[in-house]
Formats: C-alpha cells, structure tokens, sequence
C-alpha cells in the first residue's frame, strides 16, 4: 500500500488487491481533501468516479485525476477504459472490495472512453 501526495489536497492511495499478485495491477483511490471521488482498478480497466456534484476546485481535482491515469496507463488503455459514474457510497464500498459497483439511478452512466 502507497499513500501518493499529488499536490495540495490531491491523494492518491494505490494497493495491490487480494485477488492479484501482479504488481502492475492496482487500485488506485483519488481523494480530493478528504473525500474519495475516483477509483482506477487497472486490471478490470474500470474507472469508478462519484456522480455527487462538487466544487469547482474538486471537479478539477477530478479532471486531473484523469488526465494522470491517462498519462500513466498510455493512451491504448486508456481509449478501451469503462467509465463507471456512481454514488460515493458505492465507490468507498468498491474500493473497499465489498461490492460490485451498482448504479445509483436511472440516471446511471456507463460508458466506454
């Protein structure tokens, strides 16, 4: 388990799961200030990002969220990532490993990058 300071109030914390003993297959939660607000699980090559509105400082967090997993994984995988838009209570309970992400509304995104 890594704790990664990005910056001021960027943290991105990034543990090998359980289930693998590939080094290169981690996930990755990106916390803005305190809050969990996108998850990068890079052997299922999903994406898990909180629907829940936030400021204008966090939304950039998240964007730059992207464009890092974008720069650090190529741009082949990154084109063939599932972008997952759910509750924050589902992306702590991914995270976690508890529970397959579930969408939270008809609302719901899935879409392929």
């Amino acid at each position: 388990m890594k704790l990664e300071n990005l910056g001021n109030n960027k943290t991105a914390l990034h543990y090998q799961p359980k289930r693998t003993q590939d080094s290169n297959e981690t996930i990755s939660i990106f916390f803005s200030y305190d809050t969990p607000v996108m998850v990068h699980d890079y052997l299922f090559s999903h994406l898990i990002i909180t629907d829940q509105k936030y400021s204008n400082t966090t939304s950039k967090h998240v964007n730059y969220f992207k464009g890092l997993v974008h720069e650090r994984i190529g741009n082949d995988k990154y084109d063939r990532l599932e972008v997952v838009y759910t509750s924050e209570i589902n992306l702590r309970a991914y995270a976690d490993g508890q529970q397959p992400i579930k969408p939270t509304n008809q609302a719901f995104t899935h879409e392929v990058i």
